[in-house]
C-alpha cells in the first residue's frame, strides 16, 4: 500500500470555489498534492492501485483555510507586545512553533504574518519546509516599516525617509520576505496614539513602489479613515484591519475612499475577531469589573461597533478576506472562525464567508498552490464532523487536517 497516496471519502466536500457542497464525491491525494476530486464509485479503482481509502462517514471536507493576518512570535494571551519581546529569542521561537501547532489544530494550513522578528520567522519557516516540524505554509513580511519610535518600532523596520523605505524593502525581500508591510497608523505600542498617522504619504509610495519591483505587493495598517485615504493615495496594494474610524474611534464613513478602494480593486484583510475576543475577556471574568476595567470594556464594546458598522457597509462593495491578528492582544491562533461569523451576520452568505477564507484568500495572496482542492495544488484539507453550510460554528469542529498530504492534526 502507498502510504503517500490516499482518498478521503465524505458526506460533502467543499473545493474552495462553489457555492455549495459536493455530495457524493471522494479527493485523492498523491505525493503531496491534490490528484483528483472523483465520484465516490470510482473510488474502487484507487483501492485496486493501493491507495489507502479514508472513509469519513458523516463528515465534510474543506481546503485548509487561510489566516490572512497574524503575529508569530506574540502568545496571544493579553501579555503586551513589548513585553513579551525582552523574553528569549530562544522562547521567542518556541512561541512560534507552538502557535502554528495551534493554527493547524483548527484547521488553518496557511498563515500570513504582518510583523515579527524577522530572524526568528524565516528560521522557523526553514524548519517547517525541511520537513523538522509541522507547521502551516508561512507567507511573511518580516518586520513592517514604521517610522521611528512607531507602531510596532520594536520589531525593526524603522525609516526615516522615502530612500530609507526603499532600502528596508530591499533588505526584507533579500533576508526572505514575501511581501512589505507599512505602518500607516498607529497602534497599541506603548507610546503611541493609535490615530495618529506613522510613515509619510512620500514614504509609503517609495516602498510600494520599490515591492512592485521586486515582484510582489504593500500592504498598509490602516486604523482610520485618514490614514487610510493616505495609503490609497499613496499607491498601496493591499489594506489592513480598514477601520472607518475618526480619533475618537466613532464611524468617519467616507464614500469617495470606498468608490477608490473599490475601483482601484485593493483587497482587505479584515481582522474582526481581535476586539470580540478582548471584549469577551471581560465577560467571563466571573466578577465584577474595576473601574479601569469597566472604562477598557466600554472603549472596546464601542469601538468594536464602529468596525462593525465599516464593515456592514462596504462588504458588498469591497473584496474582504478574513483574518485575526492572532498573537495581538488576547486573539490565541486558531479564531479564524471567530472572524468569519461575524462576516456572516453583518452581510455576507455562507458560501461567500467560506470563499473569503480559501480560494478567494489565495488569489488575494497571489497563492496558485493553496485555498482549493483542485488538481496539482497542495492537498491542504481539513475534515469537520459537522457541515459548516448550515452553520460556521461548525468550522470549529476539525476532526482531521493534512497539509501536503501528511497528517498533522486528529482530533
Amino acid at each position: 500500500m502507498n502510504k503517500n497516496a490516499f482518498v478521503i471519502k465524505a458526506e460533502g466536500i467543499y473545493d474552495g470555489t462553489r457555492t455549495a457542497m459536493r455530495r457524493g464525491m471522494a479527493v485523492a491525494v498523491k505525493d503531496g498534492v491534490i490528484e483528483a476530486i472523483v465520484p465516490s464509485s470510482a473510488v474502487a479503482s484507487f483501492e485496486e492501485k493501493g491507495y489507502l481509502i479514508l472513509d469519513e462517514k458523516g463528515k465534510y471536507v474543506i481546503p485548509g483555510l487561510i489566516d490572512a493576518h497574524v503575529h508569530l512570535v506574540l502568545p496571544g494571551d493579553g501579555t503586551a507586545a513589548e513585553d513579551a519581546l525582552s523574553r528569549p529569542i530562544s522562547v521567542t521561537a518556541q512561541t512560534v512553533r507552538e502557535n502554528c501547532a495551534q493554527a493547524l489544530s483548527h484547521g488553518i494550513t496557511t498563515l500570513r504574518d504582518c510583523g515579527g522578528l524577522a530572524d526568528v520567522l524565516f528560521y522557523v519557516r526553514d524548519e517547517i519546509r525541511r520537513g523538522e516540524i509541522n507547521g502551516p505554509n508561512l507567507i511573511l513580511s518580516g518586520a513592517p516599516l514604521t517610522s521611528p519610535k512607531g507602531h510596532t518600532w520594536y520589531f525593526g523596520g524603522e525609516v526615516r525617509t522615502p530612500k530609507e523605505a526603499r532600502e528596508k524593502v530591499q533588505e526584507q525581500i533579500k533576508a526572505g520576505a514575501d511581501f512589505v508591510k507599512l505602518i500607516a497608523t498607529g497602534g497599541g505600542t506603548r507610546g503611541v496614539v493609535q490615530s495618529d498617522q506613522m510613515l509619510t504619504n512620500e514614504e509609503m509610495a517609495a516602498a510600494s513602489e520599490e515591492a512592485e519591483k521586486e515582484e510582489t505587493y504593500a500592504t498598509a495598517h490602516v486604523c482610520t479613515t485618514v490614514t487610510a485615504r493616505a495609503a490609497v493615495e499613496s499607491g498601496v496594494h493591499m489594506l489592513e484591519h480598514l477601520i472607518l474610524a475618526d480619533a475618537s474611534n466613532t464611524l468617519a464613513f467616507d464614500e469617495l475612499l470606498i468608490e477608490q478602494i473599490a475601483n482601484k480593486k485593493i483587497p482587505v484583510a479584515h481582522t474582526m475577531s481581535v476586539l470580540k475576543l478582548s471584549i469577551a475577556k471581560y465577560t467571563t471574568l466571573g466578577r465584577a469589573l474595576t473601574e479601569q476595567e469597566q472604562a477598557e470594556y466600554d472603549m472596546l464594546r464601542r469601538f468594536d461597533e464602529t468596525i462593525d458598522e465599516g464593515f456592514r457597509r462596504t462588504c458588498k462593495d469591497l473584496v474582504y478576506i478574513p483574518a485575526t491578528d492572532s498573537g495581538w492582544r488576547s486573539s490565541s491562533f486558531g479564531s479564524l472562525a471567530d472572524s468569519m461569523i461575524p462576516m456572516e451576520r453583518l452581510g455576507l452568505s455562507i458560501p461567500g464567508v467560506l470563499y473569503s477564507a480559501t480560494g478567494l484568500a489565495a488569489d488575494v495572496l497571489r497563492r496558485e498552490d493553496i485555498g482549493i482542492l483542485s488538481e496539482g495544488r497542495r492537498a491542504d484539507i481539513a475534515v469537520l464532523d459537522a457541515d459548516p453550510f448550515e452553520d460556521l460554528d461548525n468550522l470549529k469542529k476539525v476532526s482531521l487536517v493534512f497539509k501536503d498530504g501528511k497528517e498533522v492534526f486528529r482530533a
